[in-house]
C-alpha cells in the first residue's frame, strides 16, 4: 500500500488522466482520484481536503489558467501541477500566476518526484504559517501581559537607552511615552546613584549570567516632578534582533513602607494594650479575691441574725406559754418563716456564685456516679412520692463532679417538686450521641411549663407560681445553666403545659470521652434502659 494522495485531475482525455494515475502509482502514491472537465465541475469538487491538483492546461471551454484563478479567490492552498503537450512555455505561464511545477506529458516520469518536492514545500509553507501564528500570538500575549502589570516595566539597551515602556511607567514616573522612548535610564535615577547605576549596568551587561543588583541598598526613582519614590528593582537580561537589553521591572514601595510604619505602629500599640490588659486582669483578679472575702463575710455576717432570728423564735413561744396571744403566735410564724427563707436565699445565692466564679475541675468521672449521688441526694423526696426513676446507661465524661452532681439533683429536685399531684411521677434520665457532643436529659410527667417561659425560666429568681404552690427561691435553674455554661454546653426544655417536661443540655465529646465510648460500644449488649427500684412510703 503506498501514501495514501487524494488528487483531483482536470482533464477532458480519460486515457491521458489514467495515465497520471499510473505514474503516481508506479512513483509509490495510493491515489483517490476523481476527473473533471468542466468549471462547474471543477467548482463543485474544490475541497480543502484535496492534497493535490493536476490539471491540462488546455481543455474546450476550460484552462490551467482559470483554475488556477478560481483556486485563488476559493483562498484555498492546494499544490497545482500543470501537465502540457510539448509546448512548455505555456506551462511557464502557470508557475508565473502559482502553479507548483509543470509537466510534458510524454515525460511523466518525474511526476512523482515533483509532487513530493511539491508536498514538502506545502508542508514548510505551512510550518511556517503555523510558526508564524504562534509567534503574533507569543508577541500579542506579551504586549497584553506588559502593558496589563500593575508594576513599571520597561526594556533598556547597552547604552542605556530605553527601548519600550508600559502604562504604569508612566504612571509610576510622570513622563508619557515619547518622553522615555530613546532616551537615557538615567533621567529615572536620582543624581547621586547615577555612577553607581551606570556601574552596575555595565556589570550586568558583562556578567555570564544574569545577577541581581542592588540587593541589601535603598534605591530611589526619580518622577518627572523632581520628586523621589523608593523602589525595588529587578532585571532580566532578553536576546533580541538588535542586542542583548535588560526587562526592568520597577516597583514602587511607597505603599509597602507605609504598611510597615502601621504595623510597627499597630505592633507597639498591641504592646502597650497588652500591658494594659494584665494590668487590668490583675486588678480583676484582685477584685475577685476581695469578692471572694466580702461573700464569705457577707453571708456568715447575714445568716448569723437569721439563725438567732430562728432560734429565738422557737424558743418565745416555750418561753412565754399560755401567756402569747393568738394573733402574736401567727406574727411570731411569719417571722420565722420569712426568716428561714432568707437563709435559704441567701445559701441558694452562694451556691450560684460558687458555680460560676469557683474554679473548675476537669478530669475524667462517671457521670452516673453523679447521677447516683444527685438521687440519694433527694431520695426522703423520692419516698415521699413513690417517683419511679429510670436511665439509659450514661458514660465517663470529662467534667467536674460537685458541678455535674449538684445540676442533676437541680433537675431531678424540679421534677419530683413540679408533679401532677394526680399521677405518680416518671422521671427518666436519658442519654444520646449527636456528632460531637453528648446530650443529656431530664425527662418527667409533671405540670409542664409554657412555651413563652422556656427561656425566662433559666434566670435567677425568676418563679412561675407563688410560695404558696411551690417552695424555692427561684434560683436552682440558674444553676444549672451555670454548671453546662462551666463545661461548654448548653442547657434548654422542651415542654407544654400539663404534659410535663424535658430538660436537656449539652457537653462535648472530648478524646476520653470517646474512648469511653468505644470501651463501652465494645461490651456485650444490654438494654440502655435501668428501672431505679422506687422507694415506697
Amino acid at each position: 500500500m503506498g501514501e495514501p494522495l487524494r488528487v483531483l485531475i482536470l482533464e477532458d482525455r480519460p486515457a491521458d488522466a489514467e495515465l497520471l494515475v499510473y505514474e503516481l502509482r508506479r512513483g509509490g502514491f495510493d491515489p483517490h482520484w476523481e476527473r473533471v472537465e468542466t468549471e462547474p465541475e471543477y467548482l463543485a469538487h474544490l475541497d480543502p481536503a484535496l492534497d493535490l491538483i493536476l490539471a491540462d492546461f488546455s481543455l474546450p471551454g476550460f484552462d490551467a489558467m482559470r483554475a488556477l484563478e478560481l483556486l485563488k479567490d476559493r483562498g484555498l492552498d492546494i499544490p497545482f501541477i500543470v501537465a502540457t503537450g510539448p509546448y512548455e512555455e505555456r506551462g511557464v505561464e502557470c508557475m508565473k500566476q502559482g502553479a507548483a511545477d509543470c509537466l510534458v506529458k510524454d515525460r511523466l516520469a518525474r511526476l512523482p518526484e515533483a509532487v513530493r518536492q511539491t508536498l514538502r514545500m506545502k508542508k514548510d509553507r505551512d510550518e511556517s504559517r503555523r510558526m508564524a501564528a504562534a509567534l503574533r500570538e507569543s508577541e500579542e500575549r506579551f504586549r497584553l501581559i506588559f502593558e496589563a502589570a500593575p508594576m513599571a516595566i520597561m526594556t533598556v539597551n547597552q547604552e542605556g537607552c530605553i527601548v519600550l515602556v508600559n502604562s504604569q511607567t508612566e504612571k509610576t514616573f510622570g513622563y508619557t511615552r515619547d518622553e522615555l522612548i530613546g532616551k537615557s535610564v538615567d533621567m529615572l535615577v536620582p543624581v547621586r546613584f547615577r555612577k553607581r547605576q551606570v556601574k552596575d549596568r555595565a556589570g550586568f551587561f558583562a556578567a555570564p549570567k544574569p545577577r541581581n543588583l542592588g540587593a541589601g541598598r535603598d534605591l530611589f526613582g526619580l518622577c518627572k516632578n523632581g520628586s523621589e519614590i523608593p523602589v525595588e528593582i529587578g532585571l532580566n537580561s532578553i536576546h533580541t534582533e538588535e542586542g542583548m537589553m535588560t526587562l526592568t521591572f520597577v516597583v514602587d514601595v511607597t505603599e509597602r513602607r507605609r504598611d510597615e510604619e502601621d504595623l510597627r505602629e499597630i505592633a507597639a500599640a498591641a504592646k502597650v494594650a497588652n500591658e494594659s490588659f494584665r494590668d487590668v486582669n490583675e486588678e480583676l483578679r484582685l477584685r475577685n479575691v476581695e469578692l471572694d472575702e466580702f461573700t464569705f463575710i457577707a453571708s456568715h455576717d447575714l445568716q448569723e441574725p437569721l439563725r438567732k432570728l430562728i432560734a429565738f423564735g422557737d424558743l418565745l413561744p416555750k418561753d412565754l406559754g399560755e401567756v402569747l396571744p393568738e394573733a402574736a403566735g401567727k406574727d411570731l410564724d411569719f417571722i420565722t418563716d420569712a426568716a428561714r427563707r432568707m437563709r435559704v436565699l441567701v445559701q441558694d445565692l452562694l451556691t450560684l456564685s460558687r458555680a460560676g466564679r469557683a474554679a473548675i475541675t476537669r478530669k475524667r468521672i462517671s457521670l452516673e456516679s453523679c447521677a447516683d449521688r444527685a438521687l440519694k441526694d433527694v431520695d426522703a423526696e423520692i419516698e415521699r412520692t413513690g417517683a419511679e426513676i429510670t436511665r439509659d446507661e450514661l458514660p465517663n465524661v470529662l467534667g467536674d463532679p460537685t458541678l455535674l452532681t449538684q445540676l442533676y439533683q437541680n433537675l431531678i429536685g424540679n421534677a419530683l417538686k413540679f408533679a401532677e399531684p394526680s399521677r405518680r411521677p416518671e422521671i427518666h434520665l436519658t442519654c444520646e450521641r449527636k456528632e460531637d457532643q453528648w446530650i443529656f436529659g431530664v425527662r418527667d410527667n409533671g405540670i409542664g411549663i409554657k412555651p413563652e417561659y422556656h427561656q425566662q425560666i433559666f434566670a435567677p429568681f425568676k418563679r412561675l407560681h407563688g410560695r404558696g404552690e411551690y417552695e424555692g427561691t427561684g434560683i436552682g435553674l440558674a444553676i444549672c445553666r451555670k454548671a453546662v455554661e462551666r463545661h461548654g454546653g448548653r442547657i434548654w426544655v422542651e415542654s407544654e403545659l400539663g404534659k410535663g417536661a424535658y430538660f436537656k443540655f449539652s457537653l462535648s465529646i472530648e478524646s476520653e470521652s470517646a474512648a469511653c465510648l468505644s470501651e463501652r460500644e465494645s461490651r456485650p449488649s444490654s438494654s440502655s434502659l435501668r428501672m431505679i427500684p422506687a422507694i415506697k412510703s
